[in-house]
């Protein structure tokens, strides 16, 4: 299944795009797992988003990209909860924007019912609790959600579904 997405991204997303993306994941059973600062961290078993930046060096497609070679080098708390082994990316959507978007998305996420979860998890370089969020609906609903959005504030992005 990651290698399909993977291949998707990499074939539909130019190269060196700056902007943020958002990765819908699936916890198959309750995680636990010392994630650095953070301490140890229970995360059970749901669908989540991870809300993500992507302006430096190779921009949104080469960031996503690392997600799918695991382990992950761990220098991220995202690769920390990827290299459990109990969490998949069911979704990539890819939001393409020169300006930091990140915590526009996160708030407008946390406003239509999206949960926080860790606090501070991906976001101690913003001003943001989290950028692990919970959904509380299916797949599809989801990302129909997130759709709608970024629709709203206006992104131009892309969604890749598995």
């Amino acid at each position: 299944m990651d290698d399909d997405l993977k291949h998707i991204v990499n074939l539909l997303v130019e190269d060196d795009v700056k902007g943020a993306y958002l990765l819908v994941l699936d916890v198959t059973t309750k995680v636990r797992f010392h994630c650095g600062s953070l301490g140890k961290i229970t995360i059970p078993k749901g669908l989540y988003l991870y809300v993500g930046s992507a302006l430096g060096v190779g921009g949104v497609k080469s960031r996503v990209l690392r997600y799918f070679n695991r382990p992950l080098v761990g220098k991220w708390h995202i690769d920390k909860l990827l290299n459990t082994g109990k969490v998949s990316i069911r979704a990539v959507i890819c939001i393409f924007s020169s300006s930091r978007v990140e915590s526009m998305i996160y708030n407008e996420l946390m406003r239509t019912g999206f949960k926080a979860t860790i606090k501070r998890f991906g976001s101690t370089d913003t001003k943001d609790e989290t950028h692990l969020l919970y959904s509380q609906t299916s797949l599809s609903n989801t990302i129909a959600r997130i759709s709608s959005i970024l629709f709203k504030l206006g992104l131009r992005f892309r969604s890749f579904l598995y």
